[in-house]
């Protein structure tokens, strides 16, 4: 859609395990897929929640894709909760986490959350506020430590492998 200039979005990677976690992403969609009784709604709104993404980014909307990044989120973790047995890949540190981030917003930091299947948290912020969001992940109980990252370049084929080979 767009080159790794043209928005200055950062995005702190808050560290609350070095565990591996127990059950795999894939091995988790695949049960969640196969068990949870949400699954097929999830993979119906998905379609609009890109839709609504896509045109946050052209507008270069932060609020909007904040919140649709949350909103994403939550769906899909709860949609792994909902599988049998239920999947839950937070620890208490994650939850504290995202307490962390909806309190910055409420003292007017903009800041966001999300997280992949797994207890790491990810916070979308402005490159303005990186400091104030690392500080406050920081400090918060239960996390190891903060990684920073901004945007990166498009995809790139480093080397074709044929997978059937191996």
């Amino acid at each position: 859609m767009q080159d790794e200039k043209y928005w200055d979005i950062h995005l702190l990677i808050a560290i609350t395990s070095e565990q591996k976690k127990d059950i795999g992403s894939t091995t988790g969609m695949n049960h969640t897929a196969r068990t949870s009784p949400y699954y097929r709604q999830w993979v119906n709104t998905s379609h609009t929640d890109l839709k609504e993404m896509r045109r946050a980014i052209t507008d270069k909307n932060f609020s909007k894709l904040g919140e649709l990044a949350e909103f994403s989120c939550l769906k899909m973790h709860a949609v792994a909760m909902s599988s049998y047995p239920g999947l839950v890949y937070w620890n208490s540190a994650t939850i504290e986490c995202m307490q962390t981030i909806r309190d910055l917003r409420r003292q007017g930091s903009e800041a966001y959350f999300t997280i992949d299947a797994g207890p790491q948290v990810k916070a979308i912020c402005l490159s303005a506020k990186i400091e104030t969001v690392k500080s406050a992940l920081e400090n918060t109980r239960g996390v190891l430590r903060v990684i920073s990252s901004g945007l990166g370049g498009n995809a790139a084929l480093l080397e074709r492998i044929d997978w059937n080979t191996l």
